[in-house]
């Protein structure tokens, strides 16, 4: 009797982590109230809300590129993610470059002044510009996400 119990425990604590490992969510402002949550991102495929599987994607992130919906053709790339730099469509060339990421900041095109700086990411916040005070937070972003899955992440908000 006590093996079951341990085995039933085992059980429904898989059940209720397998979800809550490795996936990301998205809040507004500095907020972590269901009724805030705008996105979350599973296994590289952002659904709002608290939507999981079952639920159609808006948009899929595979190797570094961002793509629309569930499809991971080369006809439904959004954005290609190469070195920080994130390039219009499935594209290298330096005309097509749209932002560029340095670890905390996102600039405008391929440029890196202060003056073109268009968020900045502190502390899992997403901020407008270059401030960081803790009440001009746009967006908080609540577990893991790669560079790429960060680009998803604004571009999904409309903020690109």
């Amino acid at each position: 009797m006590e093996n079951l119990n341990k085995l039933f425990f085992t059980f429904l604590l898989f059940f209720f982590l397998h979800d809550a490992i490795g996936q990301t969510y998205v809040y507004k402002a500095n907020n972590r109230f269901p009724q805030d949550l705008m996105f979350n991102i599973l296994e590289g495929e952002l659904r709002s809300g608290r939507n999981s599987y079952g639920y159609p994607a808006l948009f899929t992130v595979r190797d570094e590129q961002i793509f629309k919906g569930e499809s991971i053709s080369l006809l439904d790339v959004i954005f290609t993610n190469r070195d920080g730099f994130l390039f219009l469509g499935y594209s290298d060339n330096p005309y097509d470059i749209v932002y560029n990421f340095d670890g905390e900041r996102i600039y405008f095109r391929n440029r890196n002044y202060a003056i073109d700086i268009a968020y900045t990411i502190f502390r899992d916040g997403i901020y407008a510009g270059p401030t960081t005070f803790v009440s001009d937070v746009l967006y908080t972003i609540d577990g893991p996400y790669t560079e790429t899955e960060l680009f998803l992440i604004l571009y999904a908000l409309g903020l690109l």
